[in-house]
């Protein structure tokens, strides 16, 4: 079992965002004659998975308040928190599927994780084998936009989320590097939209008007590959599209980004 490892180090995320979950199955690695004809799409046909078949997320009247400086910022990301869970272990529930609670972990100050040692610049990391989330929360890691905080919250959920629903078992990592590439943007925009699919069905609680949306995502959109350089995580424009499938259908029924074609999940 291999370590699948992302230091996002993306301008206005924070500061970081690192992954750090078990790859279970890694495609074979493709022929010479075949790995630049390989695609993410190709090497990962459209198959079904369970997460793609779950219902509306339901609206908890969850209000977390805002976290404008650390004490309330530790309330707001345990609440918050609390409320993700419960959402998504409902869908869960109703489908059929056991969830896990994550362990959520916030800190003051950098800490050896299950992951490793804590890297410099990380602000929010998910350990999948221990199924734990931890927050460094201190006055210089807060961003002036609260809901930024909030979303990227909710997105770190959703590698929780997806680690459960076994995504990389229904859709294996290529070898090839070009189409590994567009596999961490399915991977990645997937989180977005299931993060938006959250703030959809709680928009009430968190306060989150039209005009905040769009804020939003715009922020959101510029720590994309088109902003940042690299090509795992997404452009702009892609990352705002699936924020928004997310967000009006509240339901990851609208997060299938595996069998988007490629012009939707393109990193430039």
């Amino acid at each position: 079992m291999s370590i699948f490892s992302v230091k996002r180090s993306l301008g206005a995320f924070a500061a970081a965002l690192a992954i750090s979950a078990p790859i279970a199955a890694l495609a074979p690695a493709a022929s010479a004659a075949t790995a630049g004809a390989e695609s993410a799409t190709a090497a990962a046909k459209p198959r079904a998975n369970r997460l793609h078949s779950m219902g509306t997320l339901p609206d908890l009247g969850c209000k977390p308040g805002k976290g404008t400086d650390v004490e309330s910022a530790k309330r707001h990301f345990k609440a918050l928190g609390s409320c993700v869970d419960r959402a998504w272990a409902k869908v869960f529930k109703a489908a059929g599927m056991r969830y896990r609670p994550a362990k959520l972990h916030i800190v003051t100050k950098p800490v050896k994780t299950e992951c490793g040692s804590w890297e410099k610049g990380l602000v929010f990391r998910y350990c999948a084998g221990a199924d734990t989330i931890h927050v460094l929360v201190r006055e210089d890691t807060l961003d002036s936009n609260p809901l930024f905080d909030s979303f990227t919250l909710a997105a770190t959920y959703a590698y929780h989320v997806q680690e459960l629903a076994k995504i990389e078992k229904t859709y294996p990592e290529p070898k090839a590097k070009k189409a590994a590439a567009e596999w961490s943007r399915r991977y990645e925009l997937q989180g977005q939209c299931l993060a938006g699919a959250f703030f959809g069905s709680a928009r009430k609680g968190l306060g989150v008007s039209d005009s905040a949306w769009r804020r939003l995502r715009t922020e959101m959109g510029s720590t994309g590959d088109d902003h940042h350089g690299g090509d795992t995580y997404g452009k702009s424009k892609s990352i705002k599209l699936w924020m928004n499938r997310g967000f009006h259908a509240k339901s990851p029924k609208a997060c299938d980004t595996w069998s988007a074609p490629s012009v939707q999940v393109a990193s430039h």
